[in-house]
């Protein structure tokens, strides 16, 4: 009889949030307040999750507020920080997540264990890269992907 697979999980396999995303949908701006429903969407175009966001800024930092519903009947409702560092090419601030649970500063943050949370957060979760043997990679570097 077959098992459950036991592997570690691929980041690129995660729902994710990111900086950039915000942006382009028109959330994230300084000294402004948000309430938006942010869709995922699978190669079918069938919706695959929905999460409601509450961002409040200010000229340099803000707060992200999640709402959403994990699981069937998990309620979850939690603030992540934002803020700004300047940019190296002197264009003005950078946004980006603090993340709750490991306090590193990043501009991605992936659903596993029911929060969106830093990468280095969860146990047995990487990179797609990683998991390959150095076989696989020398042959997709050869002959491409």
């Amino acid at each position: 009889m077959g098992r459950w697979s036991n592997s570690p999980g691929e980041v690129e396999s995660l729902k994710s949030i990111t900086i950039s995303d915000l942006k382009k949908l028109g959330y994230l701006k300084p000294n402004a307040r948000v309430n938006q429903n942010i869709y995922w969407i699978n190669q079918n175009d069938e919706r695959t999750g929905s999460i409601n966001v509450i961002i409040d800024t200010t000229e340099t930092e803000g707060v992200i507020i999640f709402d959403y519903t994990f699981g069937e009947s998990q309620k979850i409702n939690y603030t992540v920080r934002l803020i700004t560092r300047s940019s190296n090419l002197g264009n003005g601030l950078l946004w980006f997540f603090v993340c709750p649970s490991t306090m590193k500063v990043c501009r991605k943050l992936h659903l596993n264990d029911c929060y969106f949370l830093h990468r280095t957060a969860f146990n047995d979760v990487y990179y797609e890269k990683q998991l390959q043997s150095k076989k696989w990679r020398r042959w997709e570097k050869t002959f491409g992907s």
